[in-house]
């Protein structure tokens, strides 16, 4: 499975609105399960990881979220991205949660993946993206769903890990 296959436009939000990170995991965990993505266990796996092992991102450019959870608990692969406004508290990965040291991202990558070795494509892909500035700041520019998916996929298909 080639990268961009896992990104839809119907999984992508220029416009997330959450009034906490618990709302957030129930509101896109249901949207999954709708969309046959997940299973039921997924909202609180999610946020058991999360807690356990922190997501958020200092870049170059800003900071993001890859928040993700065990294989067993994803039907399909999936990228769901959401641009936040107003932004989100995370905790900082490679950090103990219990210190509570924030970044407050402005793009979620949430990752569902059903076979362990793609996470690490994934991984490697976004890392490269992350990196690239003059990309980053062209995700937070795009103003419609079609042309935020196309500049992704174009970026990542040239861009192959």
């Amino acid at each position: 499975m080639h990268l961009t296959e896992l990104f839809d436009e119907n999984m992508i939000e220029l416009h997330g609105e959450y009034s906490s990170q618990t709302n957030f995991f129930k509101k896109i965990s249901s949207r999954l399960q709708e969309l046959q993505y997940v299973k039921e266990e997924f909202c609180n796996k999610i946020q058991e990881r999360e807690k356990k092992f922190p997501t958020g991102l200092v870049t170059k450019s800003f900071d993001v979220a890859i928040p993700h959870t065990d294989p067993e608990y994803v039907k399909r692969s999936f990228i769901y991205v959401i641009r936040l406004k107003p932004t989100l508290a995370f905790c900082k990965m490679g950090t103990d949660p219990m210190e509570h040291e924030l970044v407050y991202p402005k793009l979620i990558f949430l990752l569902g993946v059903n076979k362990g070795e793609l996470q690490l494509t994934i991984l490697q892909s976004l890392m490269k993206l992350f990196s690239n500035e003059k990309q980053m700041s062209s995700l937070l520019e795009i103003k419609e769903k079609s042309s935020f998916l196309q500049h992704l996929q174009k970026y990542l298909s040239t861009n192959e890990i």
